[in-house]
């Protein structure tokens, strides 16, 4: 097999499936941008809704979720697909923040996959204050991603 050819190929905790509907595409008929980010945000929340230990603490302390993109997906490249497959992951834990990463992958149309990364932090809503993503909570992530069951 040549170089051209490889792929490296990861498992996803969380894998979701959408029909392209008509509204998703932008004026020039390629999925716009605001529903690769409405796709993203649901698989994102997924994936870390699995984490029990995170949500715990988040309702216990009152906490929300700082989102920061570090790479936004654009839909153009996705092209006109009939579906896409979103997957995500989170391959990195750190002290203070969680990356994210999302595989948005065409079916049908002639679209390439595109891949967006996200840092999440635990903050007090009132305060700003960033929470410590706590050991119990690294290793819960750790044991999901783990765990992953999906290829894309």
């Amino acid at each position: 097999m040549s170089d051209s050819g490889s792929a490296i190929l990861t498992k996803w905790p969380v894998l979701q499936e959408h029909t392209v509907a008509s509204d998703d595409l932008d004026v020039r008929g390629q999925v716009g941008d605001a529903a690769v980010e409405r796709w993203a945000v649901a698989a994102r929340s997924a994936n870390l809704e699995r984490c029990s230990l995170l949500q715990t603490m988040r309702e216990r302390c009152g906490l929300d979720l700082r989102i920061q993109t570090v790479n936004r997906p654009s839909g153009a490249a996705l092209g006109c697909p009939t579906t896409v497959i979103v997957t995500t992951s989170a391959p990195e834990v750190r002290s203070r923040s969680i990356v994210v990463a999302a595989r948005i992958r065409p079916i049908g149309g002639s679209g390439v996959g595109v891949n967006g990364d996200w840092v999440i932090q635990i903050r007090d809503p009132n305060t700003g204050c960033v929470y410590q993503v706590t050991d119990d909570i690294r290793d819960e992530l750790i044991h999901l991603e783990r765990s992953a069951g999906h290829w894309n």
